[in-house]
């Protein structure tokens, strides 16, 4: 079946869903959110931005259309983390808030960070060169986002990164460019005619 905002949305994982919000509040997509993943949310006060627009095309599986929510939440200035099983946290990064301060999971493998794009930290580590050096070379090319952070750890052999997981993916293949060892230095004599 299909459902538009206001309207009950089977949560069944075979349904595909139509999201529809041409220009709404945060307040209206939250009861649609909350339907979808079945979570209580725990609300920032200071949620209140600009009118969203979060439309799909084309129907959504159900998986897709939370991912597709959430990921406009997060460009729009919105952060959910995720408590536990049941329980998330819907903060307002634009409005001051830092999801730092609200318990992010903790990663140390690309293979297990989520699919979706949430907002997590995630342990770098590297073989060849400074965290420092690399902190300074990732942001270079990657502007972080305004929670986004790169802390370096004191032994210098890893960096912990706070971002989106679609950001640290990048990251960590701009990782496997730059942490390679020093180039062999060889002398050679050439004669020239």
């Amino acid at each position: 079946g299909q459902a538009n905002a206001g309207v009950y949305v089977p949560v069944g994982e075979g349904a595909t869903i139509k999201v529809n919000f041409p220009s709404s509040p945060i307040q209206a997509i939250i009861p649609f959110y909350t339907q979808l993943t079945g979570k209580k949310l725990i609300l920032d006060s200071a949620l209140q931005g600009e009118q969203l627009r979060i439309i799909s095309p084309q129907n959504l599986t159900k998986r897709d259309a939370i991912a597709f929510i959430e990921a406009t939440l997060l460009l729009n200035g919105y952060a959910i983390i995720h408590v536990d099983a049941t329980t998330a946290k819907l903060i307002n990064h634009a409005g001051g808030k830092s999801p730092t301060a609200d318990g992010l999971k903790v990663y140390n493998s690309l293979h297990d960070l989520p699919e979706s794009e949430e907002i997590c930290h995630y342990v770098l580590p590297l073989q060849h060169i400074s965290a420092d050096d690399a902190s300074k070379a990732f942001q270079q090319v990657i502007k972080l986002h305004p929670y986004g952070a790169m802390t370096p750890i004191s032994n210098d052999s890893a960096l912990i990164i706070t971002e989106n997981s679609a950001t640290i993916r990048s990251i960590c293949e701009i990782a496997q460019i730059v942490d390679v060892p020093p180039a062999e230095i060889a002398n050679e004599m050439i004669k020239l005619e």
